[in-house]
Formats: C-alpha cells, structure tokens, sequence
C-alpha cells in the first residue's frame, strides 16, 4: 500500500508540470571592504610655515594669519601642529582631523595669540618636536606679509597670498 501512495504521489507531482522547487541559496560571502588608508602625521621636513600676516592694515586681533605648508609628496594629517613663538606663548593650534594635500597650504586664522609686528621667531611643533622655525624682522609695513620663497629664505611682500602660493 505504501509503494501505491507513493506512485500516486509521484504522479500528482508530475501532473503540476514544471513546478519549482524552492532553492536555498547559501548566504553570499562576505566581501571584506577595503580600509581607508591612514594619512600620516606631519613630521619635519614635510611641513613649514609658509607665510604670515602679522600687522594687518587696521586692527590686528582677528586679522593675523599663519600658513602651514605641506612640502613633502603626499598628504598629511597636521591636525594638532602648533605654532609658537620661541620663548613658547601659543600663536595657533591646527584643528584636529586637517588633511593637507601635498603642495598645499593650510590658512590658520582662528589664532589663540598674537603675533609680534616687531620681528620674532615662531617655530612649528608636533608635541615637544620641532618641524620648522622662522625668523623674521621688523621691516614688514602694515599690511605686508612675511613669505618663504625658498626652503630656508623668506621675504617681506605687500602682495599677501593667503591660502595661495607665494607671491614670486
């Protein structure tokens, strides 16, 4: 009796035709995604202080500006850098996450200090490391920024280029 209900199944399943049966498909494997390569902190040698205003035609607070140049190859992370003067008062302090393209400048304008219109030298720190120093004099007029023209010279201009390149 069992082969007999067997049969008749078998041919009530044939009599529906070409019926699909359900396919379980296996789940897909998982395509592990590529991480985001990380950008690297600036060290020496691939960041400088580019160019500076610091005597603006008016008031100064609010109007001083320094600019980070990335010098190196590839893009760096200079988040953190500070700008300082030598006896070591903060000037400025790069925002947290700032990723410069190589042969690009970072503007930082949102200075916590000042910077002396009298002549200094401001250096650029990583922590308690320093990437790069600069003197400059008193010979800037109001409204002149003091710019890098070469990797170690710098000149007075009345052509400020801020957050563009240097004036030649």
């Amino acid at each position: 009796m069992r082969n007999k209900l067997l049969l008749l199944f078998a041919a009530y399943v044939a009599s529906l035709g070409a019926v699909a049966a359900p396919v379980l498909a296996a789940s897909p494997t998982p395509v592990p995604t590529a991480s985001p390569t990380p950008v690297p902190k600036a060290g020496a040698g691939q960041v400088r202080i580019n160019e500076l205003l610091p005597n603006p035609i008016g008031t100064d607070t609010g109007n001083e500006w320094v600019e980070v140049a990335n010098v190196s190859v590839v893009s760096v992370d200079v988040g953190g850098l500070v700008i300082a003067r030598v006896s070591g008062s903060t000037i400025g302090t790069v925002p947290s996450g700032t990723i410069v393209a190589p042969g690009a400048v970072y503007l930082l304008s949102a200075l916590s200090g000042s910077i002396v219109n009298s002549g200094d030298t401001l250096v650029l720190k990583s922590g308690s490391t320093e990437l790069d120093r600069i003197t400059y004099d008193a010979s800037g007029e109001e409204g002149w920024s003091w710019a890098r023209m070469s990797a170690t010279e710098g000149e007075w201009t009345s052509l400020p280029s801020p957050g563009a390149p240097n004036p030649a």
